[in-house]
């Protein structure tokens, strides 16, 4: 799995304890797998964490594998999505819905999901995903490229990445992009 993604296009999302706790699949596609990797309980500010690597390394994680090659898909190839545990949050519960909130059920492998449907929920807040591209399948928003690298503009948030990366706020269920060489109808 790790060599599809390497070098592809990734998407970081913070979520703060004020912000909305559910996560939402960013594609459609059919899980491939679905697995929990142990670490600590670090602050997600990666500031005081980071030496060698960074704190969403070092957390407790959730990854799910998704291929959206599948009728009903995306049609991305294949997308990562990890949820990150950080201080202070107990869990991630795996609680897809294809309706509303209503019947949740676990992520299983050979599951079909949707997006924009809830995919899991941090209790007992929030904190981060991070999206694994396979390399020029997506094309983020436009808004989204101009204000990563702002001038000007310092976050304490991206401090450990080596450059400053300018964080916009992004509502939920917001396209932040679509299939590259597909019109903005194909959105993720």
């Amino acid at each position: 799995m790790a060599a599809v993604v390497q070098q592809g296009d990734w998407a970081i999302f913070r979520l703060t304890p004020d912000k909305y706790h559910y996560n939402h699949s960013p594609v459609s596609g059919r899980v491939l797998d679905c697995y929990e990797i142990s670490g600590r309980y670090h602050s997600c500010n990666p500031g005081p964490v980071v030496v060698a690597a960074t704190p969403y390394s070092k957390n407790k994680r959730v990854v799910t594998i998704i291929d959206t090659e599948v009728p009903g898909g995306s049609r991305v190839g294949v997308v990562a999505m990890i949820e990150i545990v950080a201080l202070m949050i107990g869990h991630i519960d795996q609680c897809y819905s294809a309706v509303a909130y209503d019947d949740p059920r676990p992520v299983q492998i050979g599951m079909m999901i949707e997006r924009g449907r809830p995919k899991s929920l941090y209790r007992p807040g929030s904190s981060t995903d991070v999206l694994l591209f396979e390399p020029g399948r997506v094309a983020f928003c436009d808004d989204l490229v101009r204000n990563r690298f702002r001038s000007g503009v310092q976050s304490r948030f991206s401090q450990g990445f080596g450059r400053t990366l300018v964080e916009t706020d992004v509502r939920v269920r917001s396209t932040i992009g679509w299939k590259r060489d597909g019109a903005p109808d194909d959105r993720q």
